[in-house]
């Protein structure tokens, strides 16, 4: 348990921020990043929300996955992971698509 004395004593040793270093960023966090290809990513990075909810809402693992939609099991989870930088976003459409057809 923390009490006054050693939470007093652990704050010193913390960074103090200034409320000048924060900023609110926009809905794209790839737009506040610079990326090139923002929009894209943000559609992207959405589809593979909504395929991930898809994963869950279905109760299925990584395997039973890759069998619905016919993408290998480790590409799903490099995309899971948020490894879709190189991945058509018409293939993230398709992998959703198929998850979405399935029947729970």
């Amino acid at each position: 348990m923390l009490t006054h004395h050693s939470s007093a004593k652990l704050s010193a040793h913390l960074p103090r921020r200034s409320p000048q270093l924060i900023e609110e960023g926009s809905r794209n966090i790839y737009a506040d990043l610079g990326c090139a290809d923002a929009d894209v990513m943000q559609r992207k990075a959405m589809l593979v929300v909504r395929i991930s909810d898809a994963i869950t809402a279905k109760a299925l693992g990584l395997d039973q996955a890759s069998t619905v939609t016919g993408i290998g099991a480790s590409c799903l989870a490099s995309w899971l992971k948020g490894d879709f930088r190189h991945t058509d976003e018409a293939e993230l459409h398709t992998c959703l698509r198929h998850l979405e057809m399935q029947p729970q």
